[in-house]
């Protein structure tokens, strides 16, 4: 069966099949709008979305709120990437989300000092306007990434 539920505020054309998950004329979500929701959010209000997401955050040790931080920071001074349609598992529910990276510095107890760290992020506002949804929030290497 196939699921044409969309929870993203944003709506459009789902793709079909094996079609590209791409949305053009990207970001979604306005950033004033994005970083209000942000500043005034609670953990609750923050829905770690896929398996891989949730993994991802708790093997970071980041909690909903940091992750609420570090999208604002991606807002503020990382780099859009694109928009795509995503969904938590096949068969899912789907969300149109914002994908950012950003570059922080972050201390390494093995490197005793801090060292640069790029973060992936997707998220979207739920339908209700009052949830951010993260489908996914992750390190990328740095050397790779550029």
């Amino acid at each position: 069966m196939v699921n044409n539920t969309i929870v993203s505020r944003f709506r459009g054309e789902l793709p079909q099949g094996d079609d590209d998950r791409s949305i053009l004329g990207g970001p979604l979500y306005p950033r004033e709008e994005l970083l209000a929701l942000l500043e005034s959010v609670e953990e609750k209000q923050i829905s770690l979305w896929s398996r891989k997401c949730i993994a991802d955050a708790a093997k970071l040790e980041l909690e909903p709120l940091d992750i609420a931080a570090l999208i604002s920071k991606a807002l503020t001074g990382g780099k859009f990437l694109k928009s795509e349609w995503c969904t938590s598992k096949p068969d899912g529910p789907w969300a149109a989300c914002d994908a950012y990276a950003v570059e922080c510095l972050e201390w390494s107890e093995y490197a005793r000092r801090e060292l640069p760290c790029r973060y992936y992020v997707k998220f979207c506002i739920a339908t209700t306007g009052k949830v951010m949804i993260v489908a996914s929030c992750h390190l990328e290497d740095i050397r790779r990434a550029k």
